[in-house]
């Protein structure tokens, strides 16, 4: 029951902040789905006995979005954006890995998400968000401001192509021989990242990321680099707002060939849920209450934008 409140508070502070916009998702409404490959290395193969991380070529289906909840919002407005991964397993089974543009999560839990929500909802007559709940917020969570402030004040993206995106929380590689070790996922744009700086007489389409895309991938493959970066002893896989120091042991683990837009945007990317806890043997999920509350939160935004009750 208590998941189950959870879950509805997470999805309803969501449409507060961002409206309740029927057929979209709570979160990163706006998005667009790619076909592509993935090739594990050797060394991933050596961290876990999961099928998808043998070397062997894997199908996938990637999401680019925005992180906002409300599909309309033009693309500048900023705020990150996120891409979603789905490998796609023999038998008709799937793996999913999710990622953001953040390095970090502006909470530790859910229930600092959820006031995190009511803090940034907006105000019904100026229809911004209250300075001064956000300044509780802060005042009330000092270790959350540094990922509070990379998610309101990162500066639009130039392209989904060059981006450096972050699977925030951490899971833990089984290998064939049974070692195991907490890491986690990144990934990185081949041609390297891109911001746009703004100069005030710039003319850019509202939906200039979903173009933008599309013109590169007219041209040839995108690429990405998969890394892990592996937990040492005394580091926190349970809190997805601070970062492990950055002399941990990263590992090349795969690379994502990102090849053609998928033809049909409906059936082949919006009524898919991608969901970070579907994970395949050798792979598991670590204790953050964060990632765990997830799924419940995207079951609740599925059932709301597929269903023909009023909302």
């Amino acid at each position: 029951m208590a998941g189950e409140q959870i879950s509805d508070r997470l999805v309803d502070g969501l449409n507060r902040v961002f409206g309740a916009h029927r057929g979209f998702r709570a979160a990163h409404a706006k998005g667009m789905c790619c076909a592509g490959t993935f090739v594990a290395t050797a060394d991933a193969a050596k961290l876990t006995r999961a099928a998808h991380m043998a070397g062997q070529v894997v199908p996938v289906t990637v999401r680019f979005s925005n992180a906002s909840g409300d599909p309309t919002a033009p693309d500048l407005m900023g705020g990150g954006a996120g891409m979603a991964v789905k490998f796609w397993l023999s038998g008709g089974e799937s793996t999913d890995v999710l990622a953001i543009t953040a390095p970090i999560f502006p909470a530790r839990t859910p229930e600092d998400f959820i006031e995190l929500l009511q803090a940034l909802t907006p105000d019904p007559t100026t229809h911004q968000p209250d300075k001064r709940k956000i300044d509780a917020f802060v005042a009330a969570h000092p270790p959350l401001v540094p990922a509070l402030m990379l998610a309101l004040t990162s500066r639009p993206l130039a392209s989904y192509a060059q981006a450096g995106y972050h699977a925030v929380h951490a899971f833990r590689f089984i290998s064939g021989a049974g070692a195991e070790r907490f890491f986690r996922y990144s990934w990185r744009p081949e041609p390297g990242t891109a911001r746009i700086f703004l100069d005030g007489e710039q003319k850019i389409p509202p939906d200039y990321l979903q173009l933008e895309l599309r013109e590169r991938l007219a041209a040839g493959p995108i690429r990405f680099t998969l890394h892990v970066q592996l937990a040492e002893k005394g580091d926190d896989v349970t809190d997805p707002a601070t970062t492990w120091p950055a002399d941990r042991r990263s590992v090349l683990a795969g690379t994502l060939e990102v090849t053609a837009v998928v033809s049909d945007q409906k059936a082949g990317c919006e009524a898919l849920v991608f969901d970070p806890t579907r994970v395949t043997e050798g792979i598991a999920v670590s204790e953050d209450a964060v990632l765990n509350a997830r799924p419940g939160a995207y079951t609740v935004s599925l059932h709301r934008r597929t269903s023909t009750q009023t909302v």
